[in-house]
């Protein structure tokens, strides 16, 4: 048995590489798989079956646990960006794209979602502090 910390890290291990699996099929793979299905749903859809069917063919739980985990996380903000540009109802073939380069992707090339007109930055922290950070925001009422 090991040690509670080296559980933590294989498991976050195995989170890491399937985060980074779905990155290299996004940024790589430009075809669709059968059904017209982009390849990075079917591979956020695979990893959601290992979860919960992974004990069929001998995976031991902390495997399938994060792979399920890590997957539906995936999957979760792909449901989320594709939401947003409309293309929910369009069925899994209309969810695929490279959200953060594609101009053409679904949720309209990874633009961010524009901010709530009730937010608004704090003074002195305008981004240009420490470049390559994001700004401090809130929202009216918090801080004054």
């Amino acid at each position: 048995m090991l040690p509670a910390m080296a559980v933590r890290l294989v498991e976050s291990a195995i989170a890491a590489g399937f985060g980074a699996g779905d990155a290299l099929i996004q940024a790589k793979v430009k075809t669709k798989g059968p059904g017209n299905i982009p390849w990075g749903v079917i591979y956020e859809a695979s990893g959601i079956a290992v979860g919960f069917f992974g004990d069929k063919v001998g995976l031991g739980a902390d495997v399938r646990d994060s792979v399920l985990l890590a997957s539906m996380a995936l999957a979760g903000a792909r449901l989320t960006r594709v939401s947003l540009a409309g293309n929910l109802a369009k069925g899994p073939s209309a969810w695929g794209g490279d959200f953060m380069s594609d101009p053409g992707g679904a949720a309209g090339g990874g633009a961010a979602v524009p901010a709530h007109p009730s937010v608004r930055l704090l003074a002195g922290h305008g981004g240009d502090s420490l470049p390559g950070t994001y700004p401090v925001m809130e929202s009216p009422g918090v801080a004054g």
